[in-house]
């Protein structure tokens, strides 16, 4: 298989703020694993072999199970801080949903959509890795 993974280094400025982007309302989306490691090569390679297993195997039921219990229970969590409240509701609108439609549409996944939805988005032909660097 050839090498499709491709790697950016950007020097970090500490006087820049990234831009934030809500993909909801486009057509395509990201997935976004993101976190520090002294060799961000190899955890991207570890990343990219677990999407592949997901590929040969799909999520077991009983993962779907506790991810589903899990997303219902911070959703709930969620709601009882105002201001966590008032970005979903604001992220949700910008989408076309209201907050409790999210809700509904929670509960209401299946593990076959969600199977489906990660044939679909962990496509390794479009991967990319982004790694930031100190300034010298």
């Amino acid at each position: 298989m050839p090498q499709t993974f491709w790697r950016r280094e950007v020097p970090f400025n500490s006087k820049r703020t990234p831009a934030c982007t809500n993909l909801s309302r486009i057509v395509s989306a990201a997935v976004v694993f993101a976190g520090e490691s002294r060799n961000p090569d190899e955890a991207a390679a570890m990343i990219r072999e677990a999407c592949r297993k997901l590929h040969e195997t799909g999520v077991t039921p009983e993962q779907f199970s506790w991810a589903k219990k899990a997303v219902y229970g911070r959703t709930l969590a969620m709601l009882n801080n105002t201001e966590s409240i008032a970005n979903a509701m604001v992220s949700q609108y910008f989408a076309g949903y209201s907050l409790f439609d999210y809700i509904d549409r929670a509960a209401e996944v299946t593990l076959e959509q969600v199977n489906a939805r990660l044939e679909e988005q962990l496509d390794d032909s479009r991967c990319a890795l982004s790694v930031i660097l100190p300034q010298e």
